[in-house]
Order: C-alpha cells, then structure tokens, then sequence
C-alpha cells in the first residue's frame, strides 16, 4: 500500500524479509510526524537505526567524516511490521 503514496517509498531489501519493510519518505516529510500519524489509526512504528556518532558512547568521537547523510536518513526512515499476505 505506501508504494501508492505520493513521497513514500519502501526499501524492499529482500525478498526473504518477510517481517517488516522499511519506509523512506521524500526530503521534506519527517517520520516522526508520519509515525504519530500511523499510531493515531493503530498502525504502529519504529526508526529504522539511530547514527553511532548520536549515539552518547560517541559524543567526542572525532567528526571528520560526518557528512549530515545519517541524520537526513534517520529523520526520513521508519520501519513498518509487514502483515502476513
């Protein structure tokens, strides 16, 4: 079904997951907002990974390669249970 939806895309990895999907959205949409929008009809979400150097073990790690692609990835990606076809 999100495949139809106008700004979201699902990353189909493999055909083997058959557990969950991960959704990506275009640039300007947020997936917290889509994921309280899911919940407010049951439908229940999670982010897909959270950055290493966001993580607090690597708060002064040194920041030479960070290029904001993780974080814009973090912000537009959530992971979505796939129901049973």
């Amino acid at each position: 079904m999100a495949e139809r939806l106008d700004g979201v895309s699902v990353l189909d990895a493999a055909e083997g997951n058959c557990w969950m999907n991960a959704l990506i959205l275009d640039s300007e949409q947020d997936a917290a907002e889509m994921a309280r929008n899911l919940a407010e009809v049951g439908i229940e979400t999670r982010p897909v990974f959270k950055p290493m150097h966001l993580q607090p073990v690597h708060s002064g790690s040194d920041p030479s390669y960070i290029t904001g692609r993780a974080e814009d990835l973090f912000r537009r990606e959530s992971c979505c249970l796939r129901a049973p076809t």
